[in-house]
């Protein structure tokens, strides 16, 4: 596992000096405690639960959790120091927002998968392709009834994204509705419906009893939901990424399951 460089801590340091001493003061550092800020369905997580506790356990640190409703969301509270540190599951968001400079590096820490569920008669044919712009297109094509959060989450930016990729705008056609709800209800509009959705896997096993759709398309690189660690402050989140990317953490992350399977995959290996 790859590891902050000293020079790359200063030049954190570097960037944290910047910022307006009331922001620093609010993100609460040097304060005993580290403030991390993430989306809210993360911090509702049961495995973000262990994490944090599992780290205060070890580092004697307490840690206060700032949750937002998506990582964009997260990333311009880090813009605004109100954090000192971030967990963020928009990589491409998270990407562009490193070249503008808000921060020295992040860390790969787990990623979750999503999957495309639909009728059993599938009738797009998507099942068993091996990409979501490729199911995206197909159910476009044929005008299938499809169902989207539409709720500015991280999951419908990516969803959106599956949409702009296969070069078809759903928006405002018959067959596509958004419901501005969360996932389950999401689910559960999509098998009243009989339409396609794409959703993570855990809810997909919470829901999945409840609603008369199957899975239908998974395994893809596309489908891949990243966190990342990034860190704000260095002197106060040292030890978090340490953590993070170290080997109680990863092997927590690897063993937790829902309904006996993995829903979160340790992947600490590299820098972005």
């Amino acid at each position: 596992m790859m590891r902050k460089t000293a020079m790359q801590w200063l030049i954190a340091a570097a960037i944290l000096v910047t910022l307006p001493a009331a922001a620093l003061f609010a993100a609460g550092c040097g304060a005993g405690a580290v403030v991390i800020a993430t989306t809210s369905e993360m911090a509702q997580s049961e495995l973000y639960t262990k994490l944090v506790k599992e780290f205060e356990k070890q580092n004697g640190v307490k840690v206060r959790t700032k949750s937002y409703r998506n990582s964009v969301e997260v990333l311009s509270a880090g813009e605004r120091g109100e954090a000192d540190a971030l967990l963020v599951g928009n990589k491409p968001a998270l990407e562009k927002w490193l070249e503008e400079g808000y921060a020295a590096s992040a860390e790969d820490v787990f990623y979750s998968d999503f999957i495309v569920v639909g009728p059993v008669n599938d009738p797009a044919q998507i099942k068993g392709l091996d990409c979501p712009g490729k199911s995206c297109k197909k159910v476009g094509t044929a005008g299938a009834a499809f169902v989207a959060r539409g709720d500015g989450s991280d999951l419908d930016a990516k969803v959106m994204g599956y949409w702009n990729k296969c070069g078809i705008d759903p928006s405002g056609q018959g067959w596509f509705t958004k419901t501005g709800q969360d996932m389950p209800t999401t689910i559960t509009i999509a098998g009243e419906k009989q339409a396609y959705t794409i959703c993570d896997t855990s809810a997909w096993l919470e829901n999945q009893a409840d609603v008369p759709l199957t899975k239908l398309v998974e395994g893809c690189a596309m489908l891949m939901n990243q966190y990342c660690l990034v860190v704000i402050d260095p002197e106060a989140a040292v030890k978090l990424a340490d953590f993070m990317i170290g080997e109680t953490c990863q092997g927590l992350v690897g063993s937790y399951q829902e309904s006996g399977v993995v829903i979160y995959h340790p992947n600490a290996t590299k820098e972005i």
